[in-house]
């Protein structure tokens, strides 16, 4: 992975695991735009979305675990951790941990981050909390 492109993905998970609104202001474009299901998000929701997880998980980390990458782009394969504490999406504390995997494509401009594909286990983490529980299947179906 180029050089910039690592720094920068790396100051940007720094920032994320640190809660740190500041830090994603010092690496992403002024036209941000962040990809991930449930619709694009921009520069002031990612930080909403981050305050949304840290204060439910406030020992949230993000873990990268390898790097790809060529010229202005390059993509990440993550661990997420964190222990529900705290409410998150009108869930009370469970005071359970989750670890779950992701995936992450980060395309630079000018020095700074400019566009983020981002794909994260949800299913897998809402389960580890007691959130949902998967229906098993019916015998003879």
């Amino acid at each position: 992975m180029d050089e910039i492109v690592q720094t920068l993905v790396r100051r940007y998970f720094d920032a994320v695991n640190a809660g740190d609104e500041a830090g994603l202001d010092a690496v992403l474009a002024n036209d941000y735009i962040q990809y991930v299901p449930g619709g694009p998000h921009r520069r002031e929701a990612v930080k909403r979305q981050l305050a949304t997880y840290r204060s439910g998980f406030p020992d949230l980390r993000v873990h990268v675990e390898a790097w790809l990458g060529e010229g202005g782009s390059g993509a990440v394969r993550t661990v997420t951790e964190g222990t529900h504490t705290g409410e998150f999406m009108g869930h009370a504390p469970t005071g359970r941990r989750f670890r779950v995997g992701g995936m992450d494509l980060f395309h630079t401009r000018q020095g700074r981050l400019a566009e983020h594909w981002g794909v994260f286990d949800t299913l897998g983490m809402l389960i580890q909390l007691g959130l949902y529980r998967p229906v098993p299947p019916r015998v003879g179906e």
